[in-house]
């Protein structure tokens, strides 16, 4: 239920700490989790829009980082849901973290800063999402 506010945390604080607009791009995500087809994003996704400051208060309590948050959904994903299932779930959540990098730009105007691509990388490889779907996710 945390991956997305892990992937979130993990792109928007890279180059600082995330901003409004980097938490605007996660709820927006979320909130439309009913136009994913697939039933577990959907599941995920609205499960975090629906009662969000619940799972925020738990996800503030919760003593993992990102880093360890993120190789822990791959984990369950790999061992509980079939191949197609992760991917699809593994690609949503990278793709919040690519609304989450965009949001709030680069200093030098790019869509997203260096330190923000640098995390998506590792986001990617902590998820054991190959990085070309990080570049272009499927959803």
């Amino acid at each position: 239920m945390f991956a997305p506010l892990w992937m979130a945390g993990f792109v928007g604080k890279a180059d600082q700490d995330m901003d409004n607009r980097e938490t605007a791009a996660m709820l927006k995500d979320v909130s439309k989790a009913e136009l994913y087809k697939q039933p577990l994003v959907r599941e995920i996704l609205s499960g975090v829009a629906d009662r969000y400051r619940d799972v925020l208060a738990r996800f503030v309590d919760d003593p993992r980082t990102a880093e360890r948050g993120l190789r822990d959904t791959r984990e369950i994903l790999d061992a509980k849901a079939d191949d197609e299932e992760a991917r699809n779930v593994k690609r949503s959540v990278l793709g919040l973290g690519v609304h989450v990098a965009k949001a709030s730009g680069a200093p030098s105007g790019e869509s997203a800063s260096t330190e923000e691509k640098e995390r998506m990388a590792m986001a990617a490889t902590l998820l054991g999402v190959p990085l070309d779907e990080v570049l272009s996710p499927k959803n």
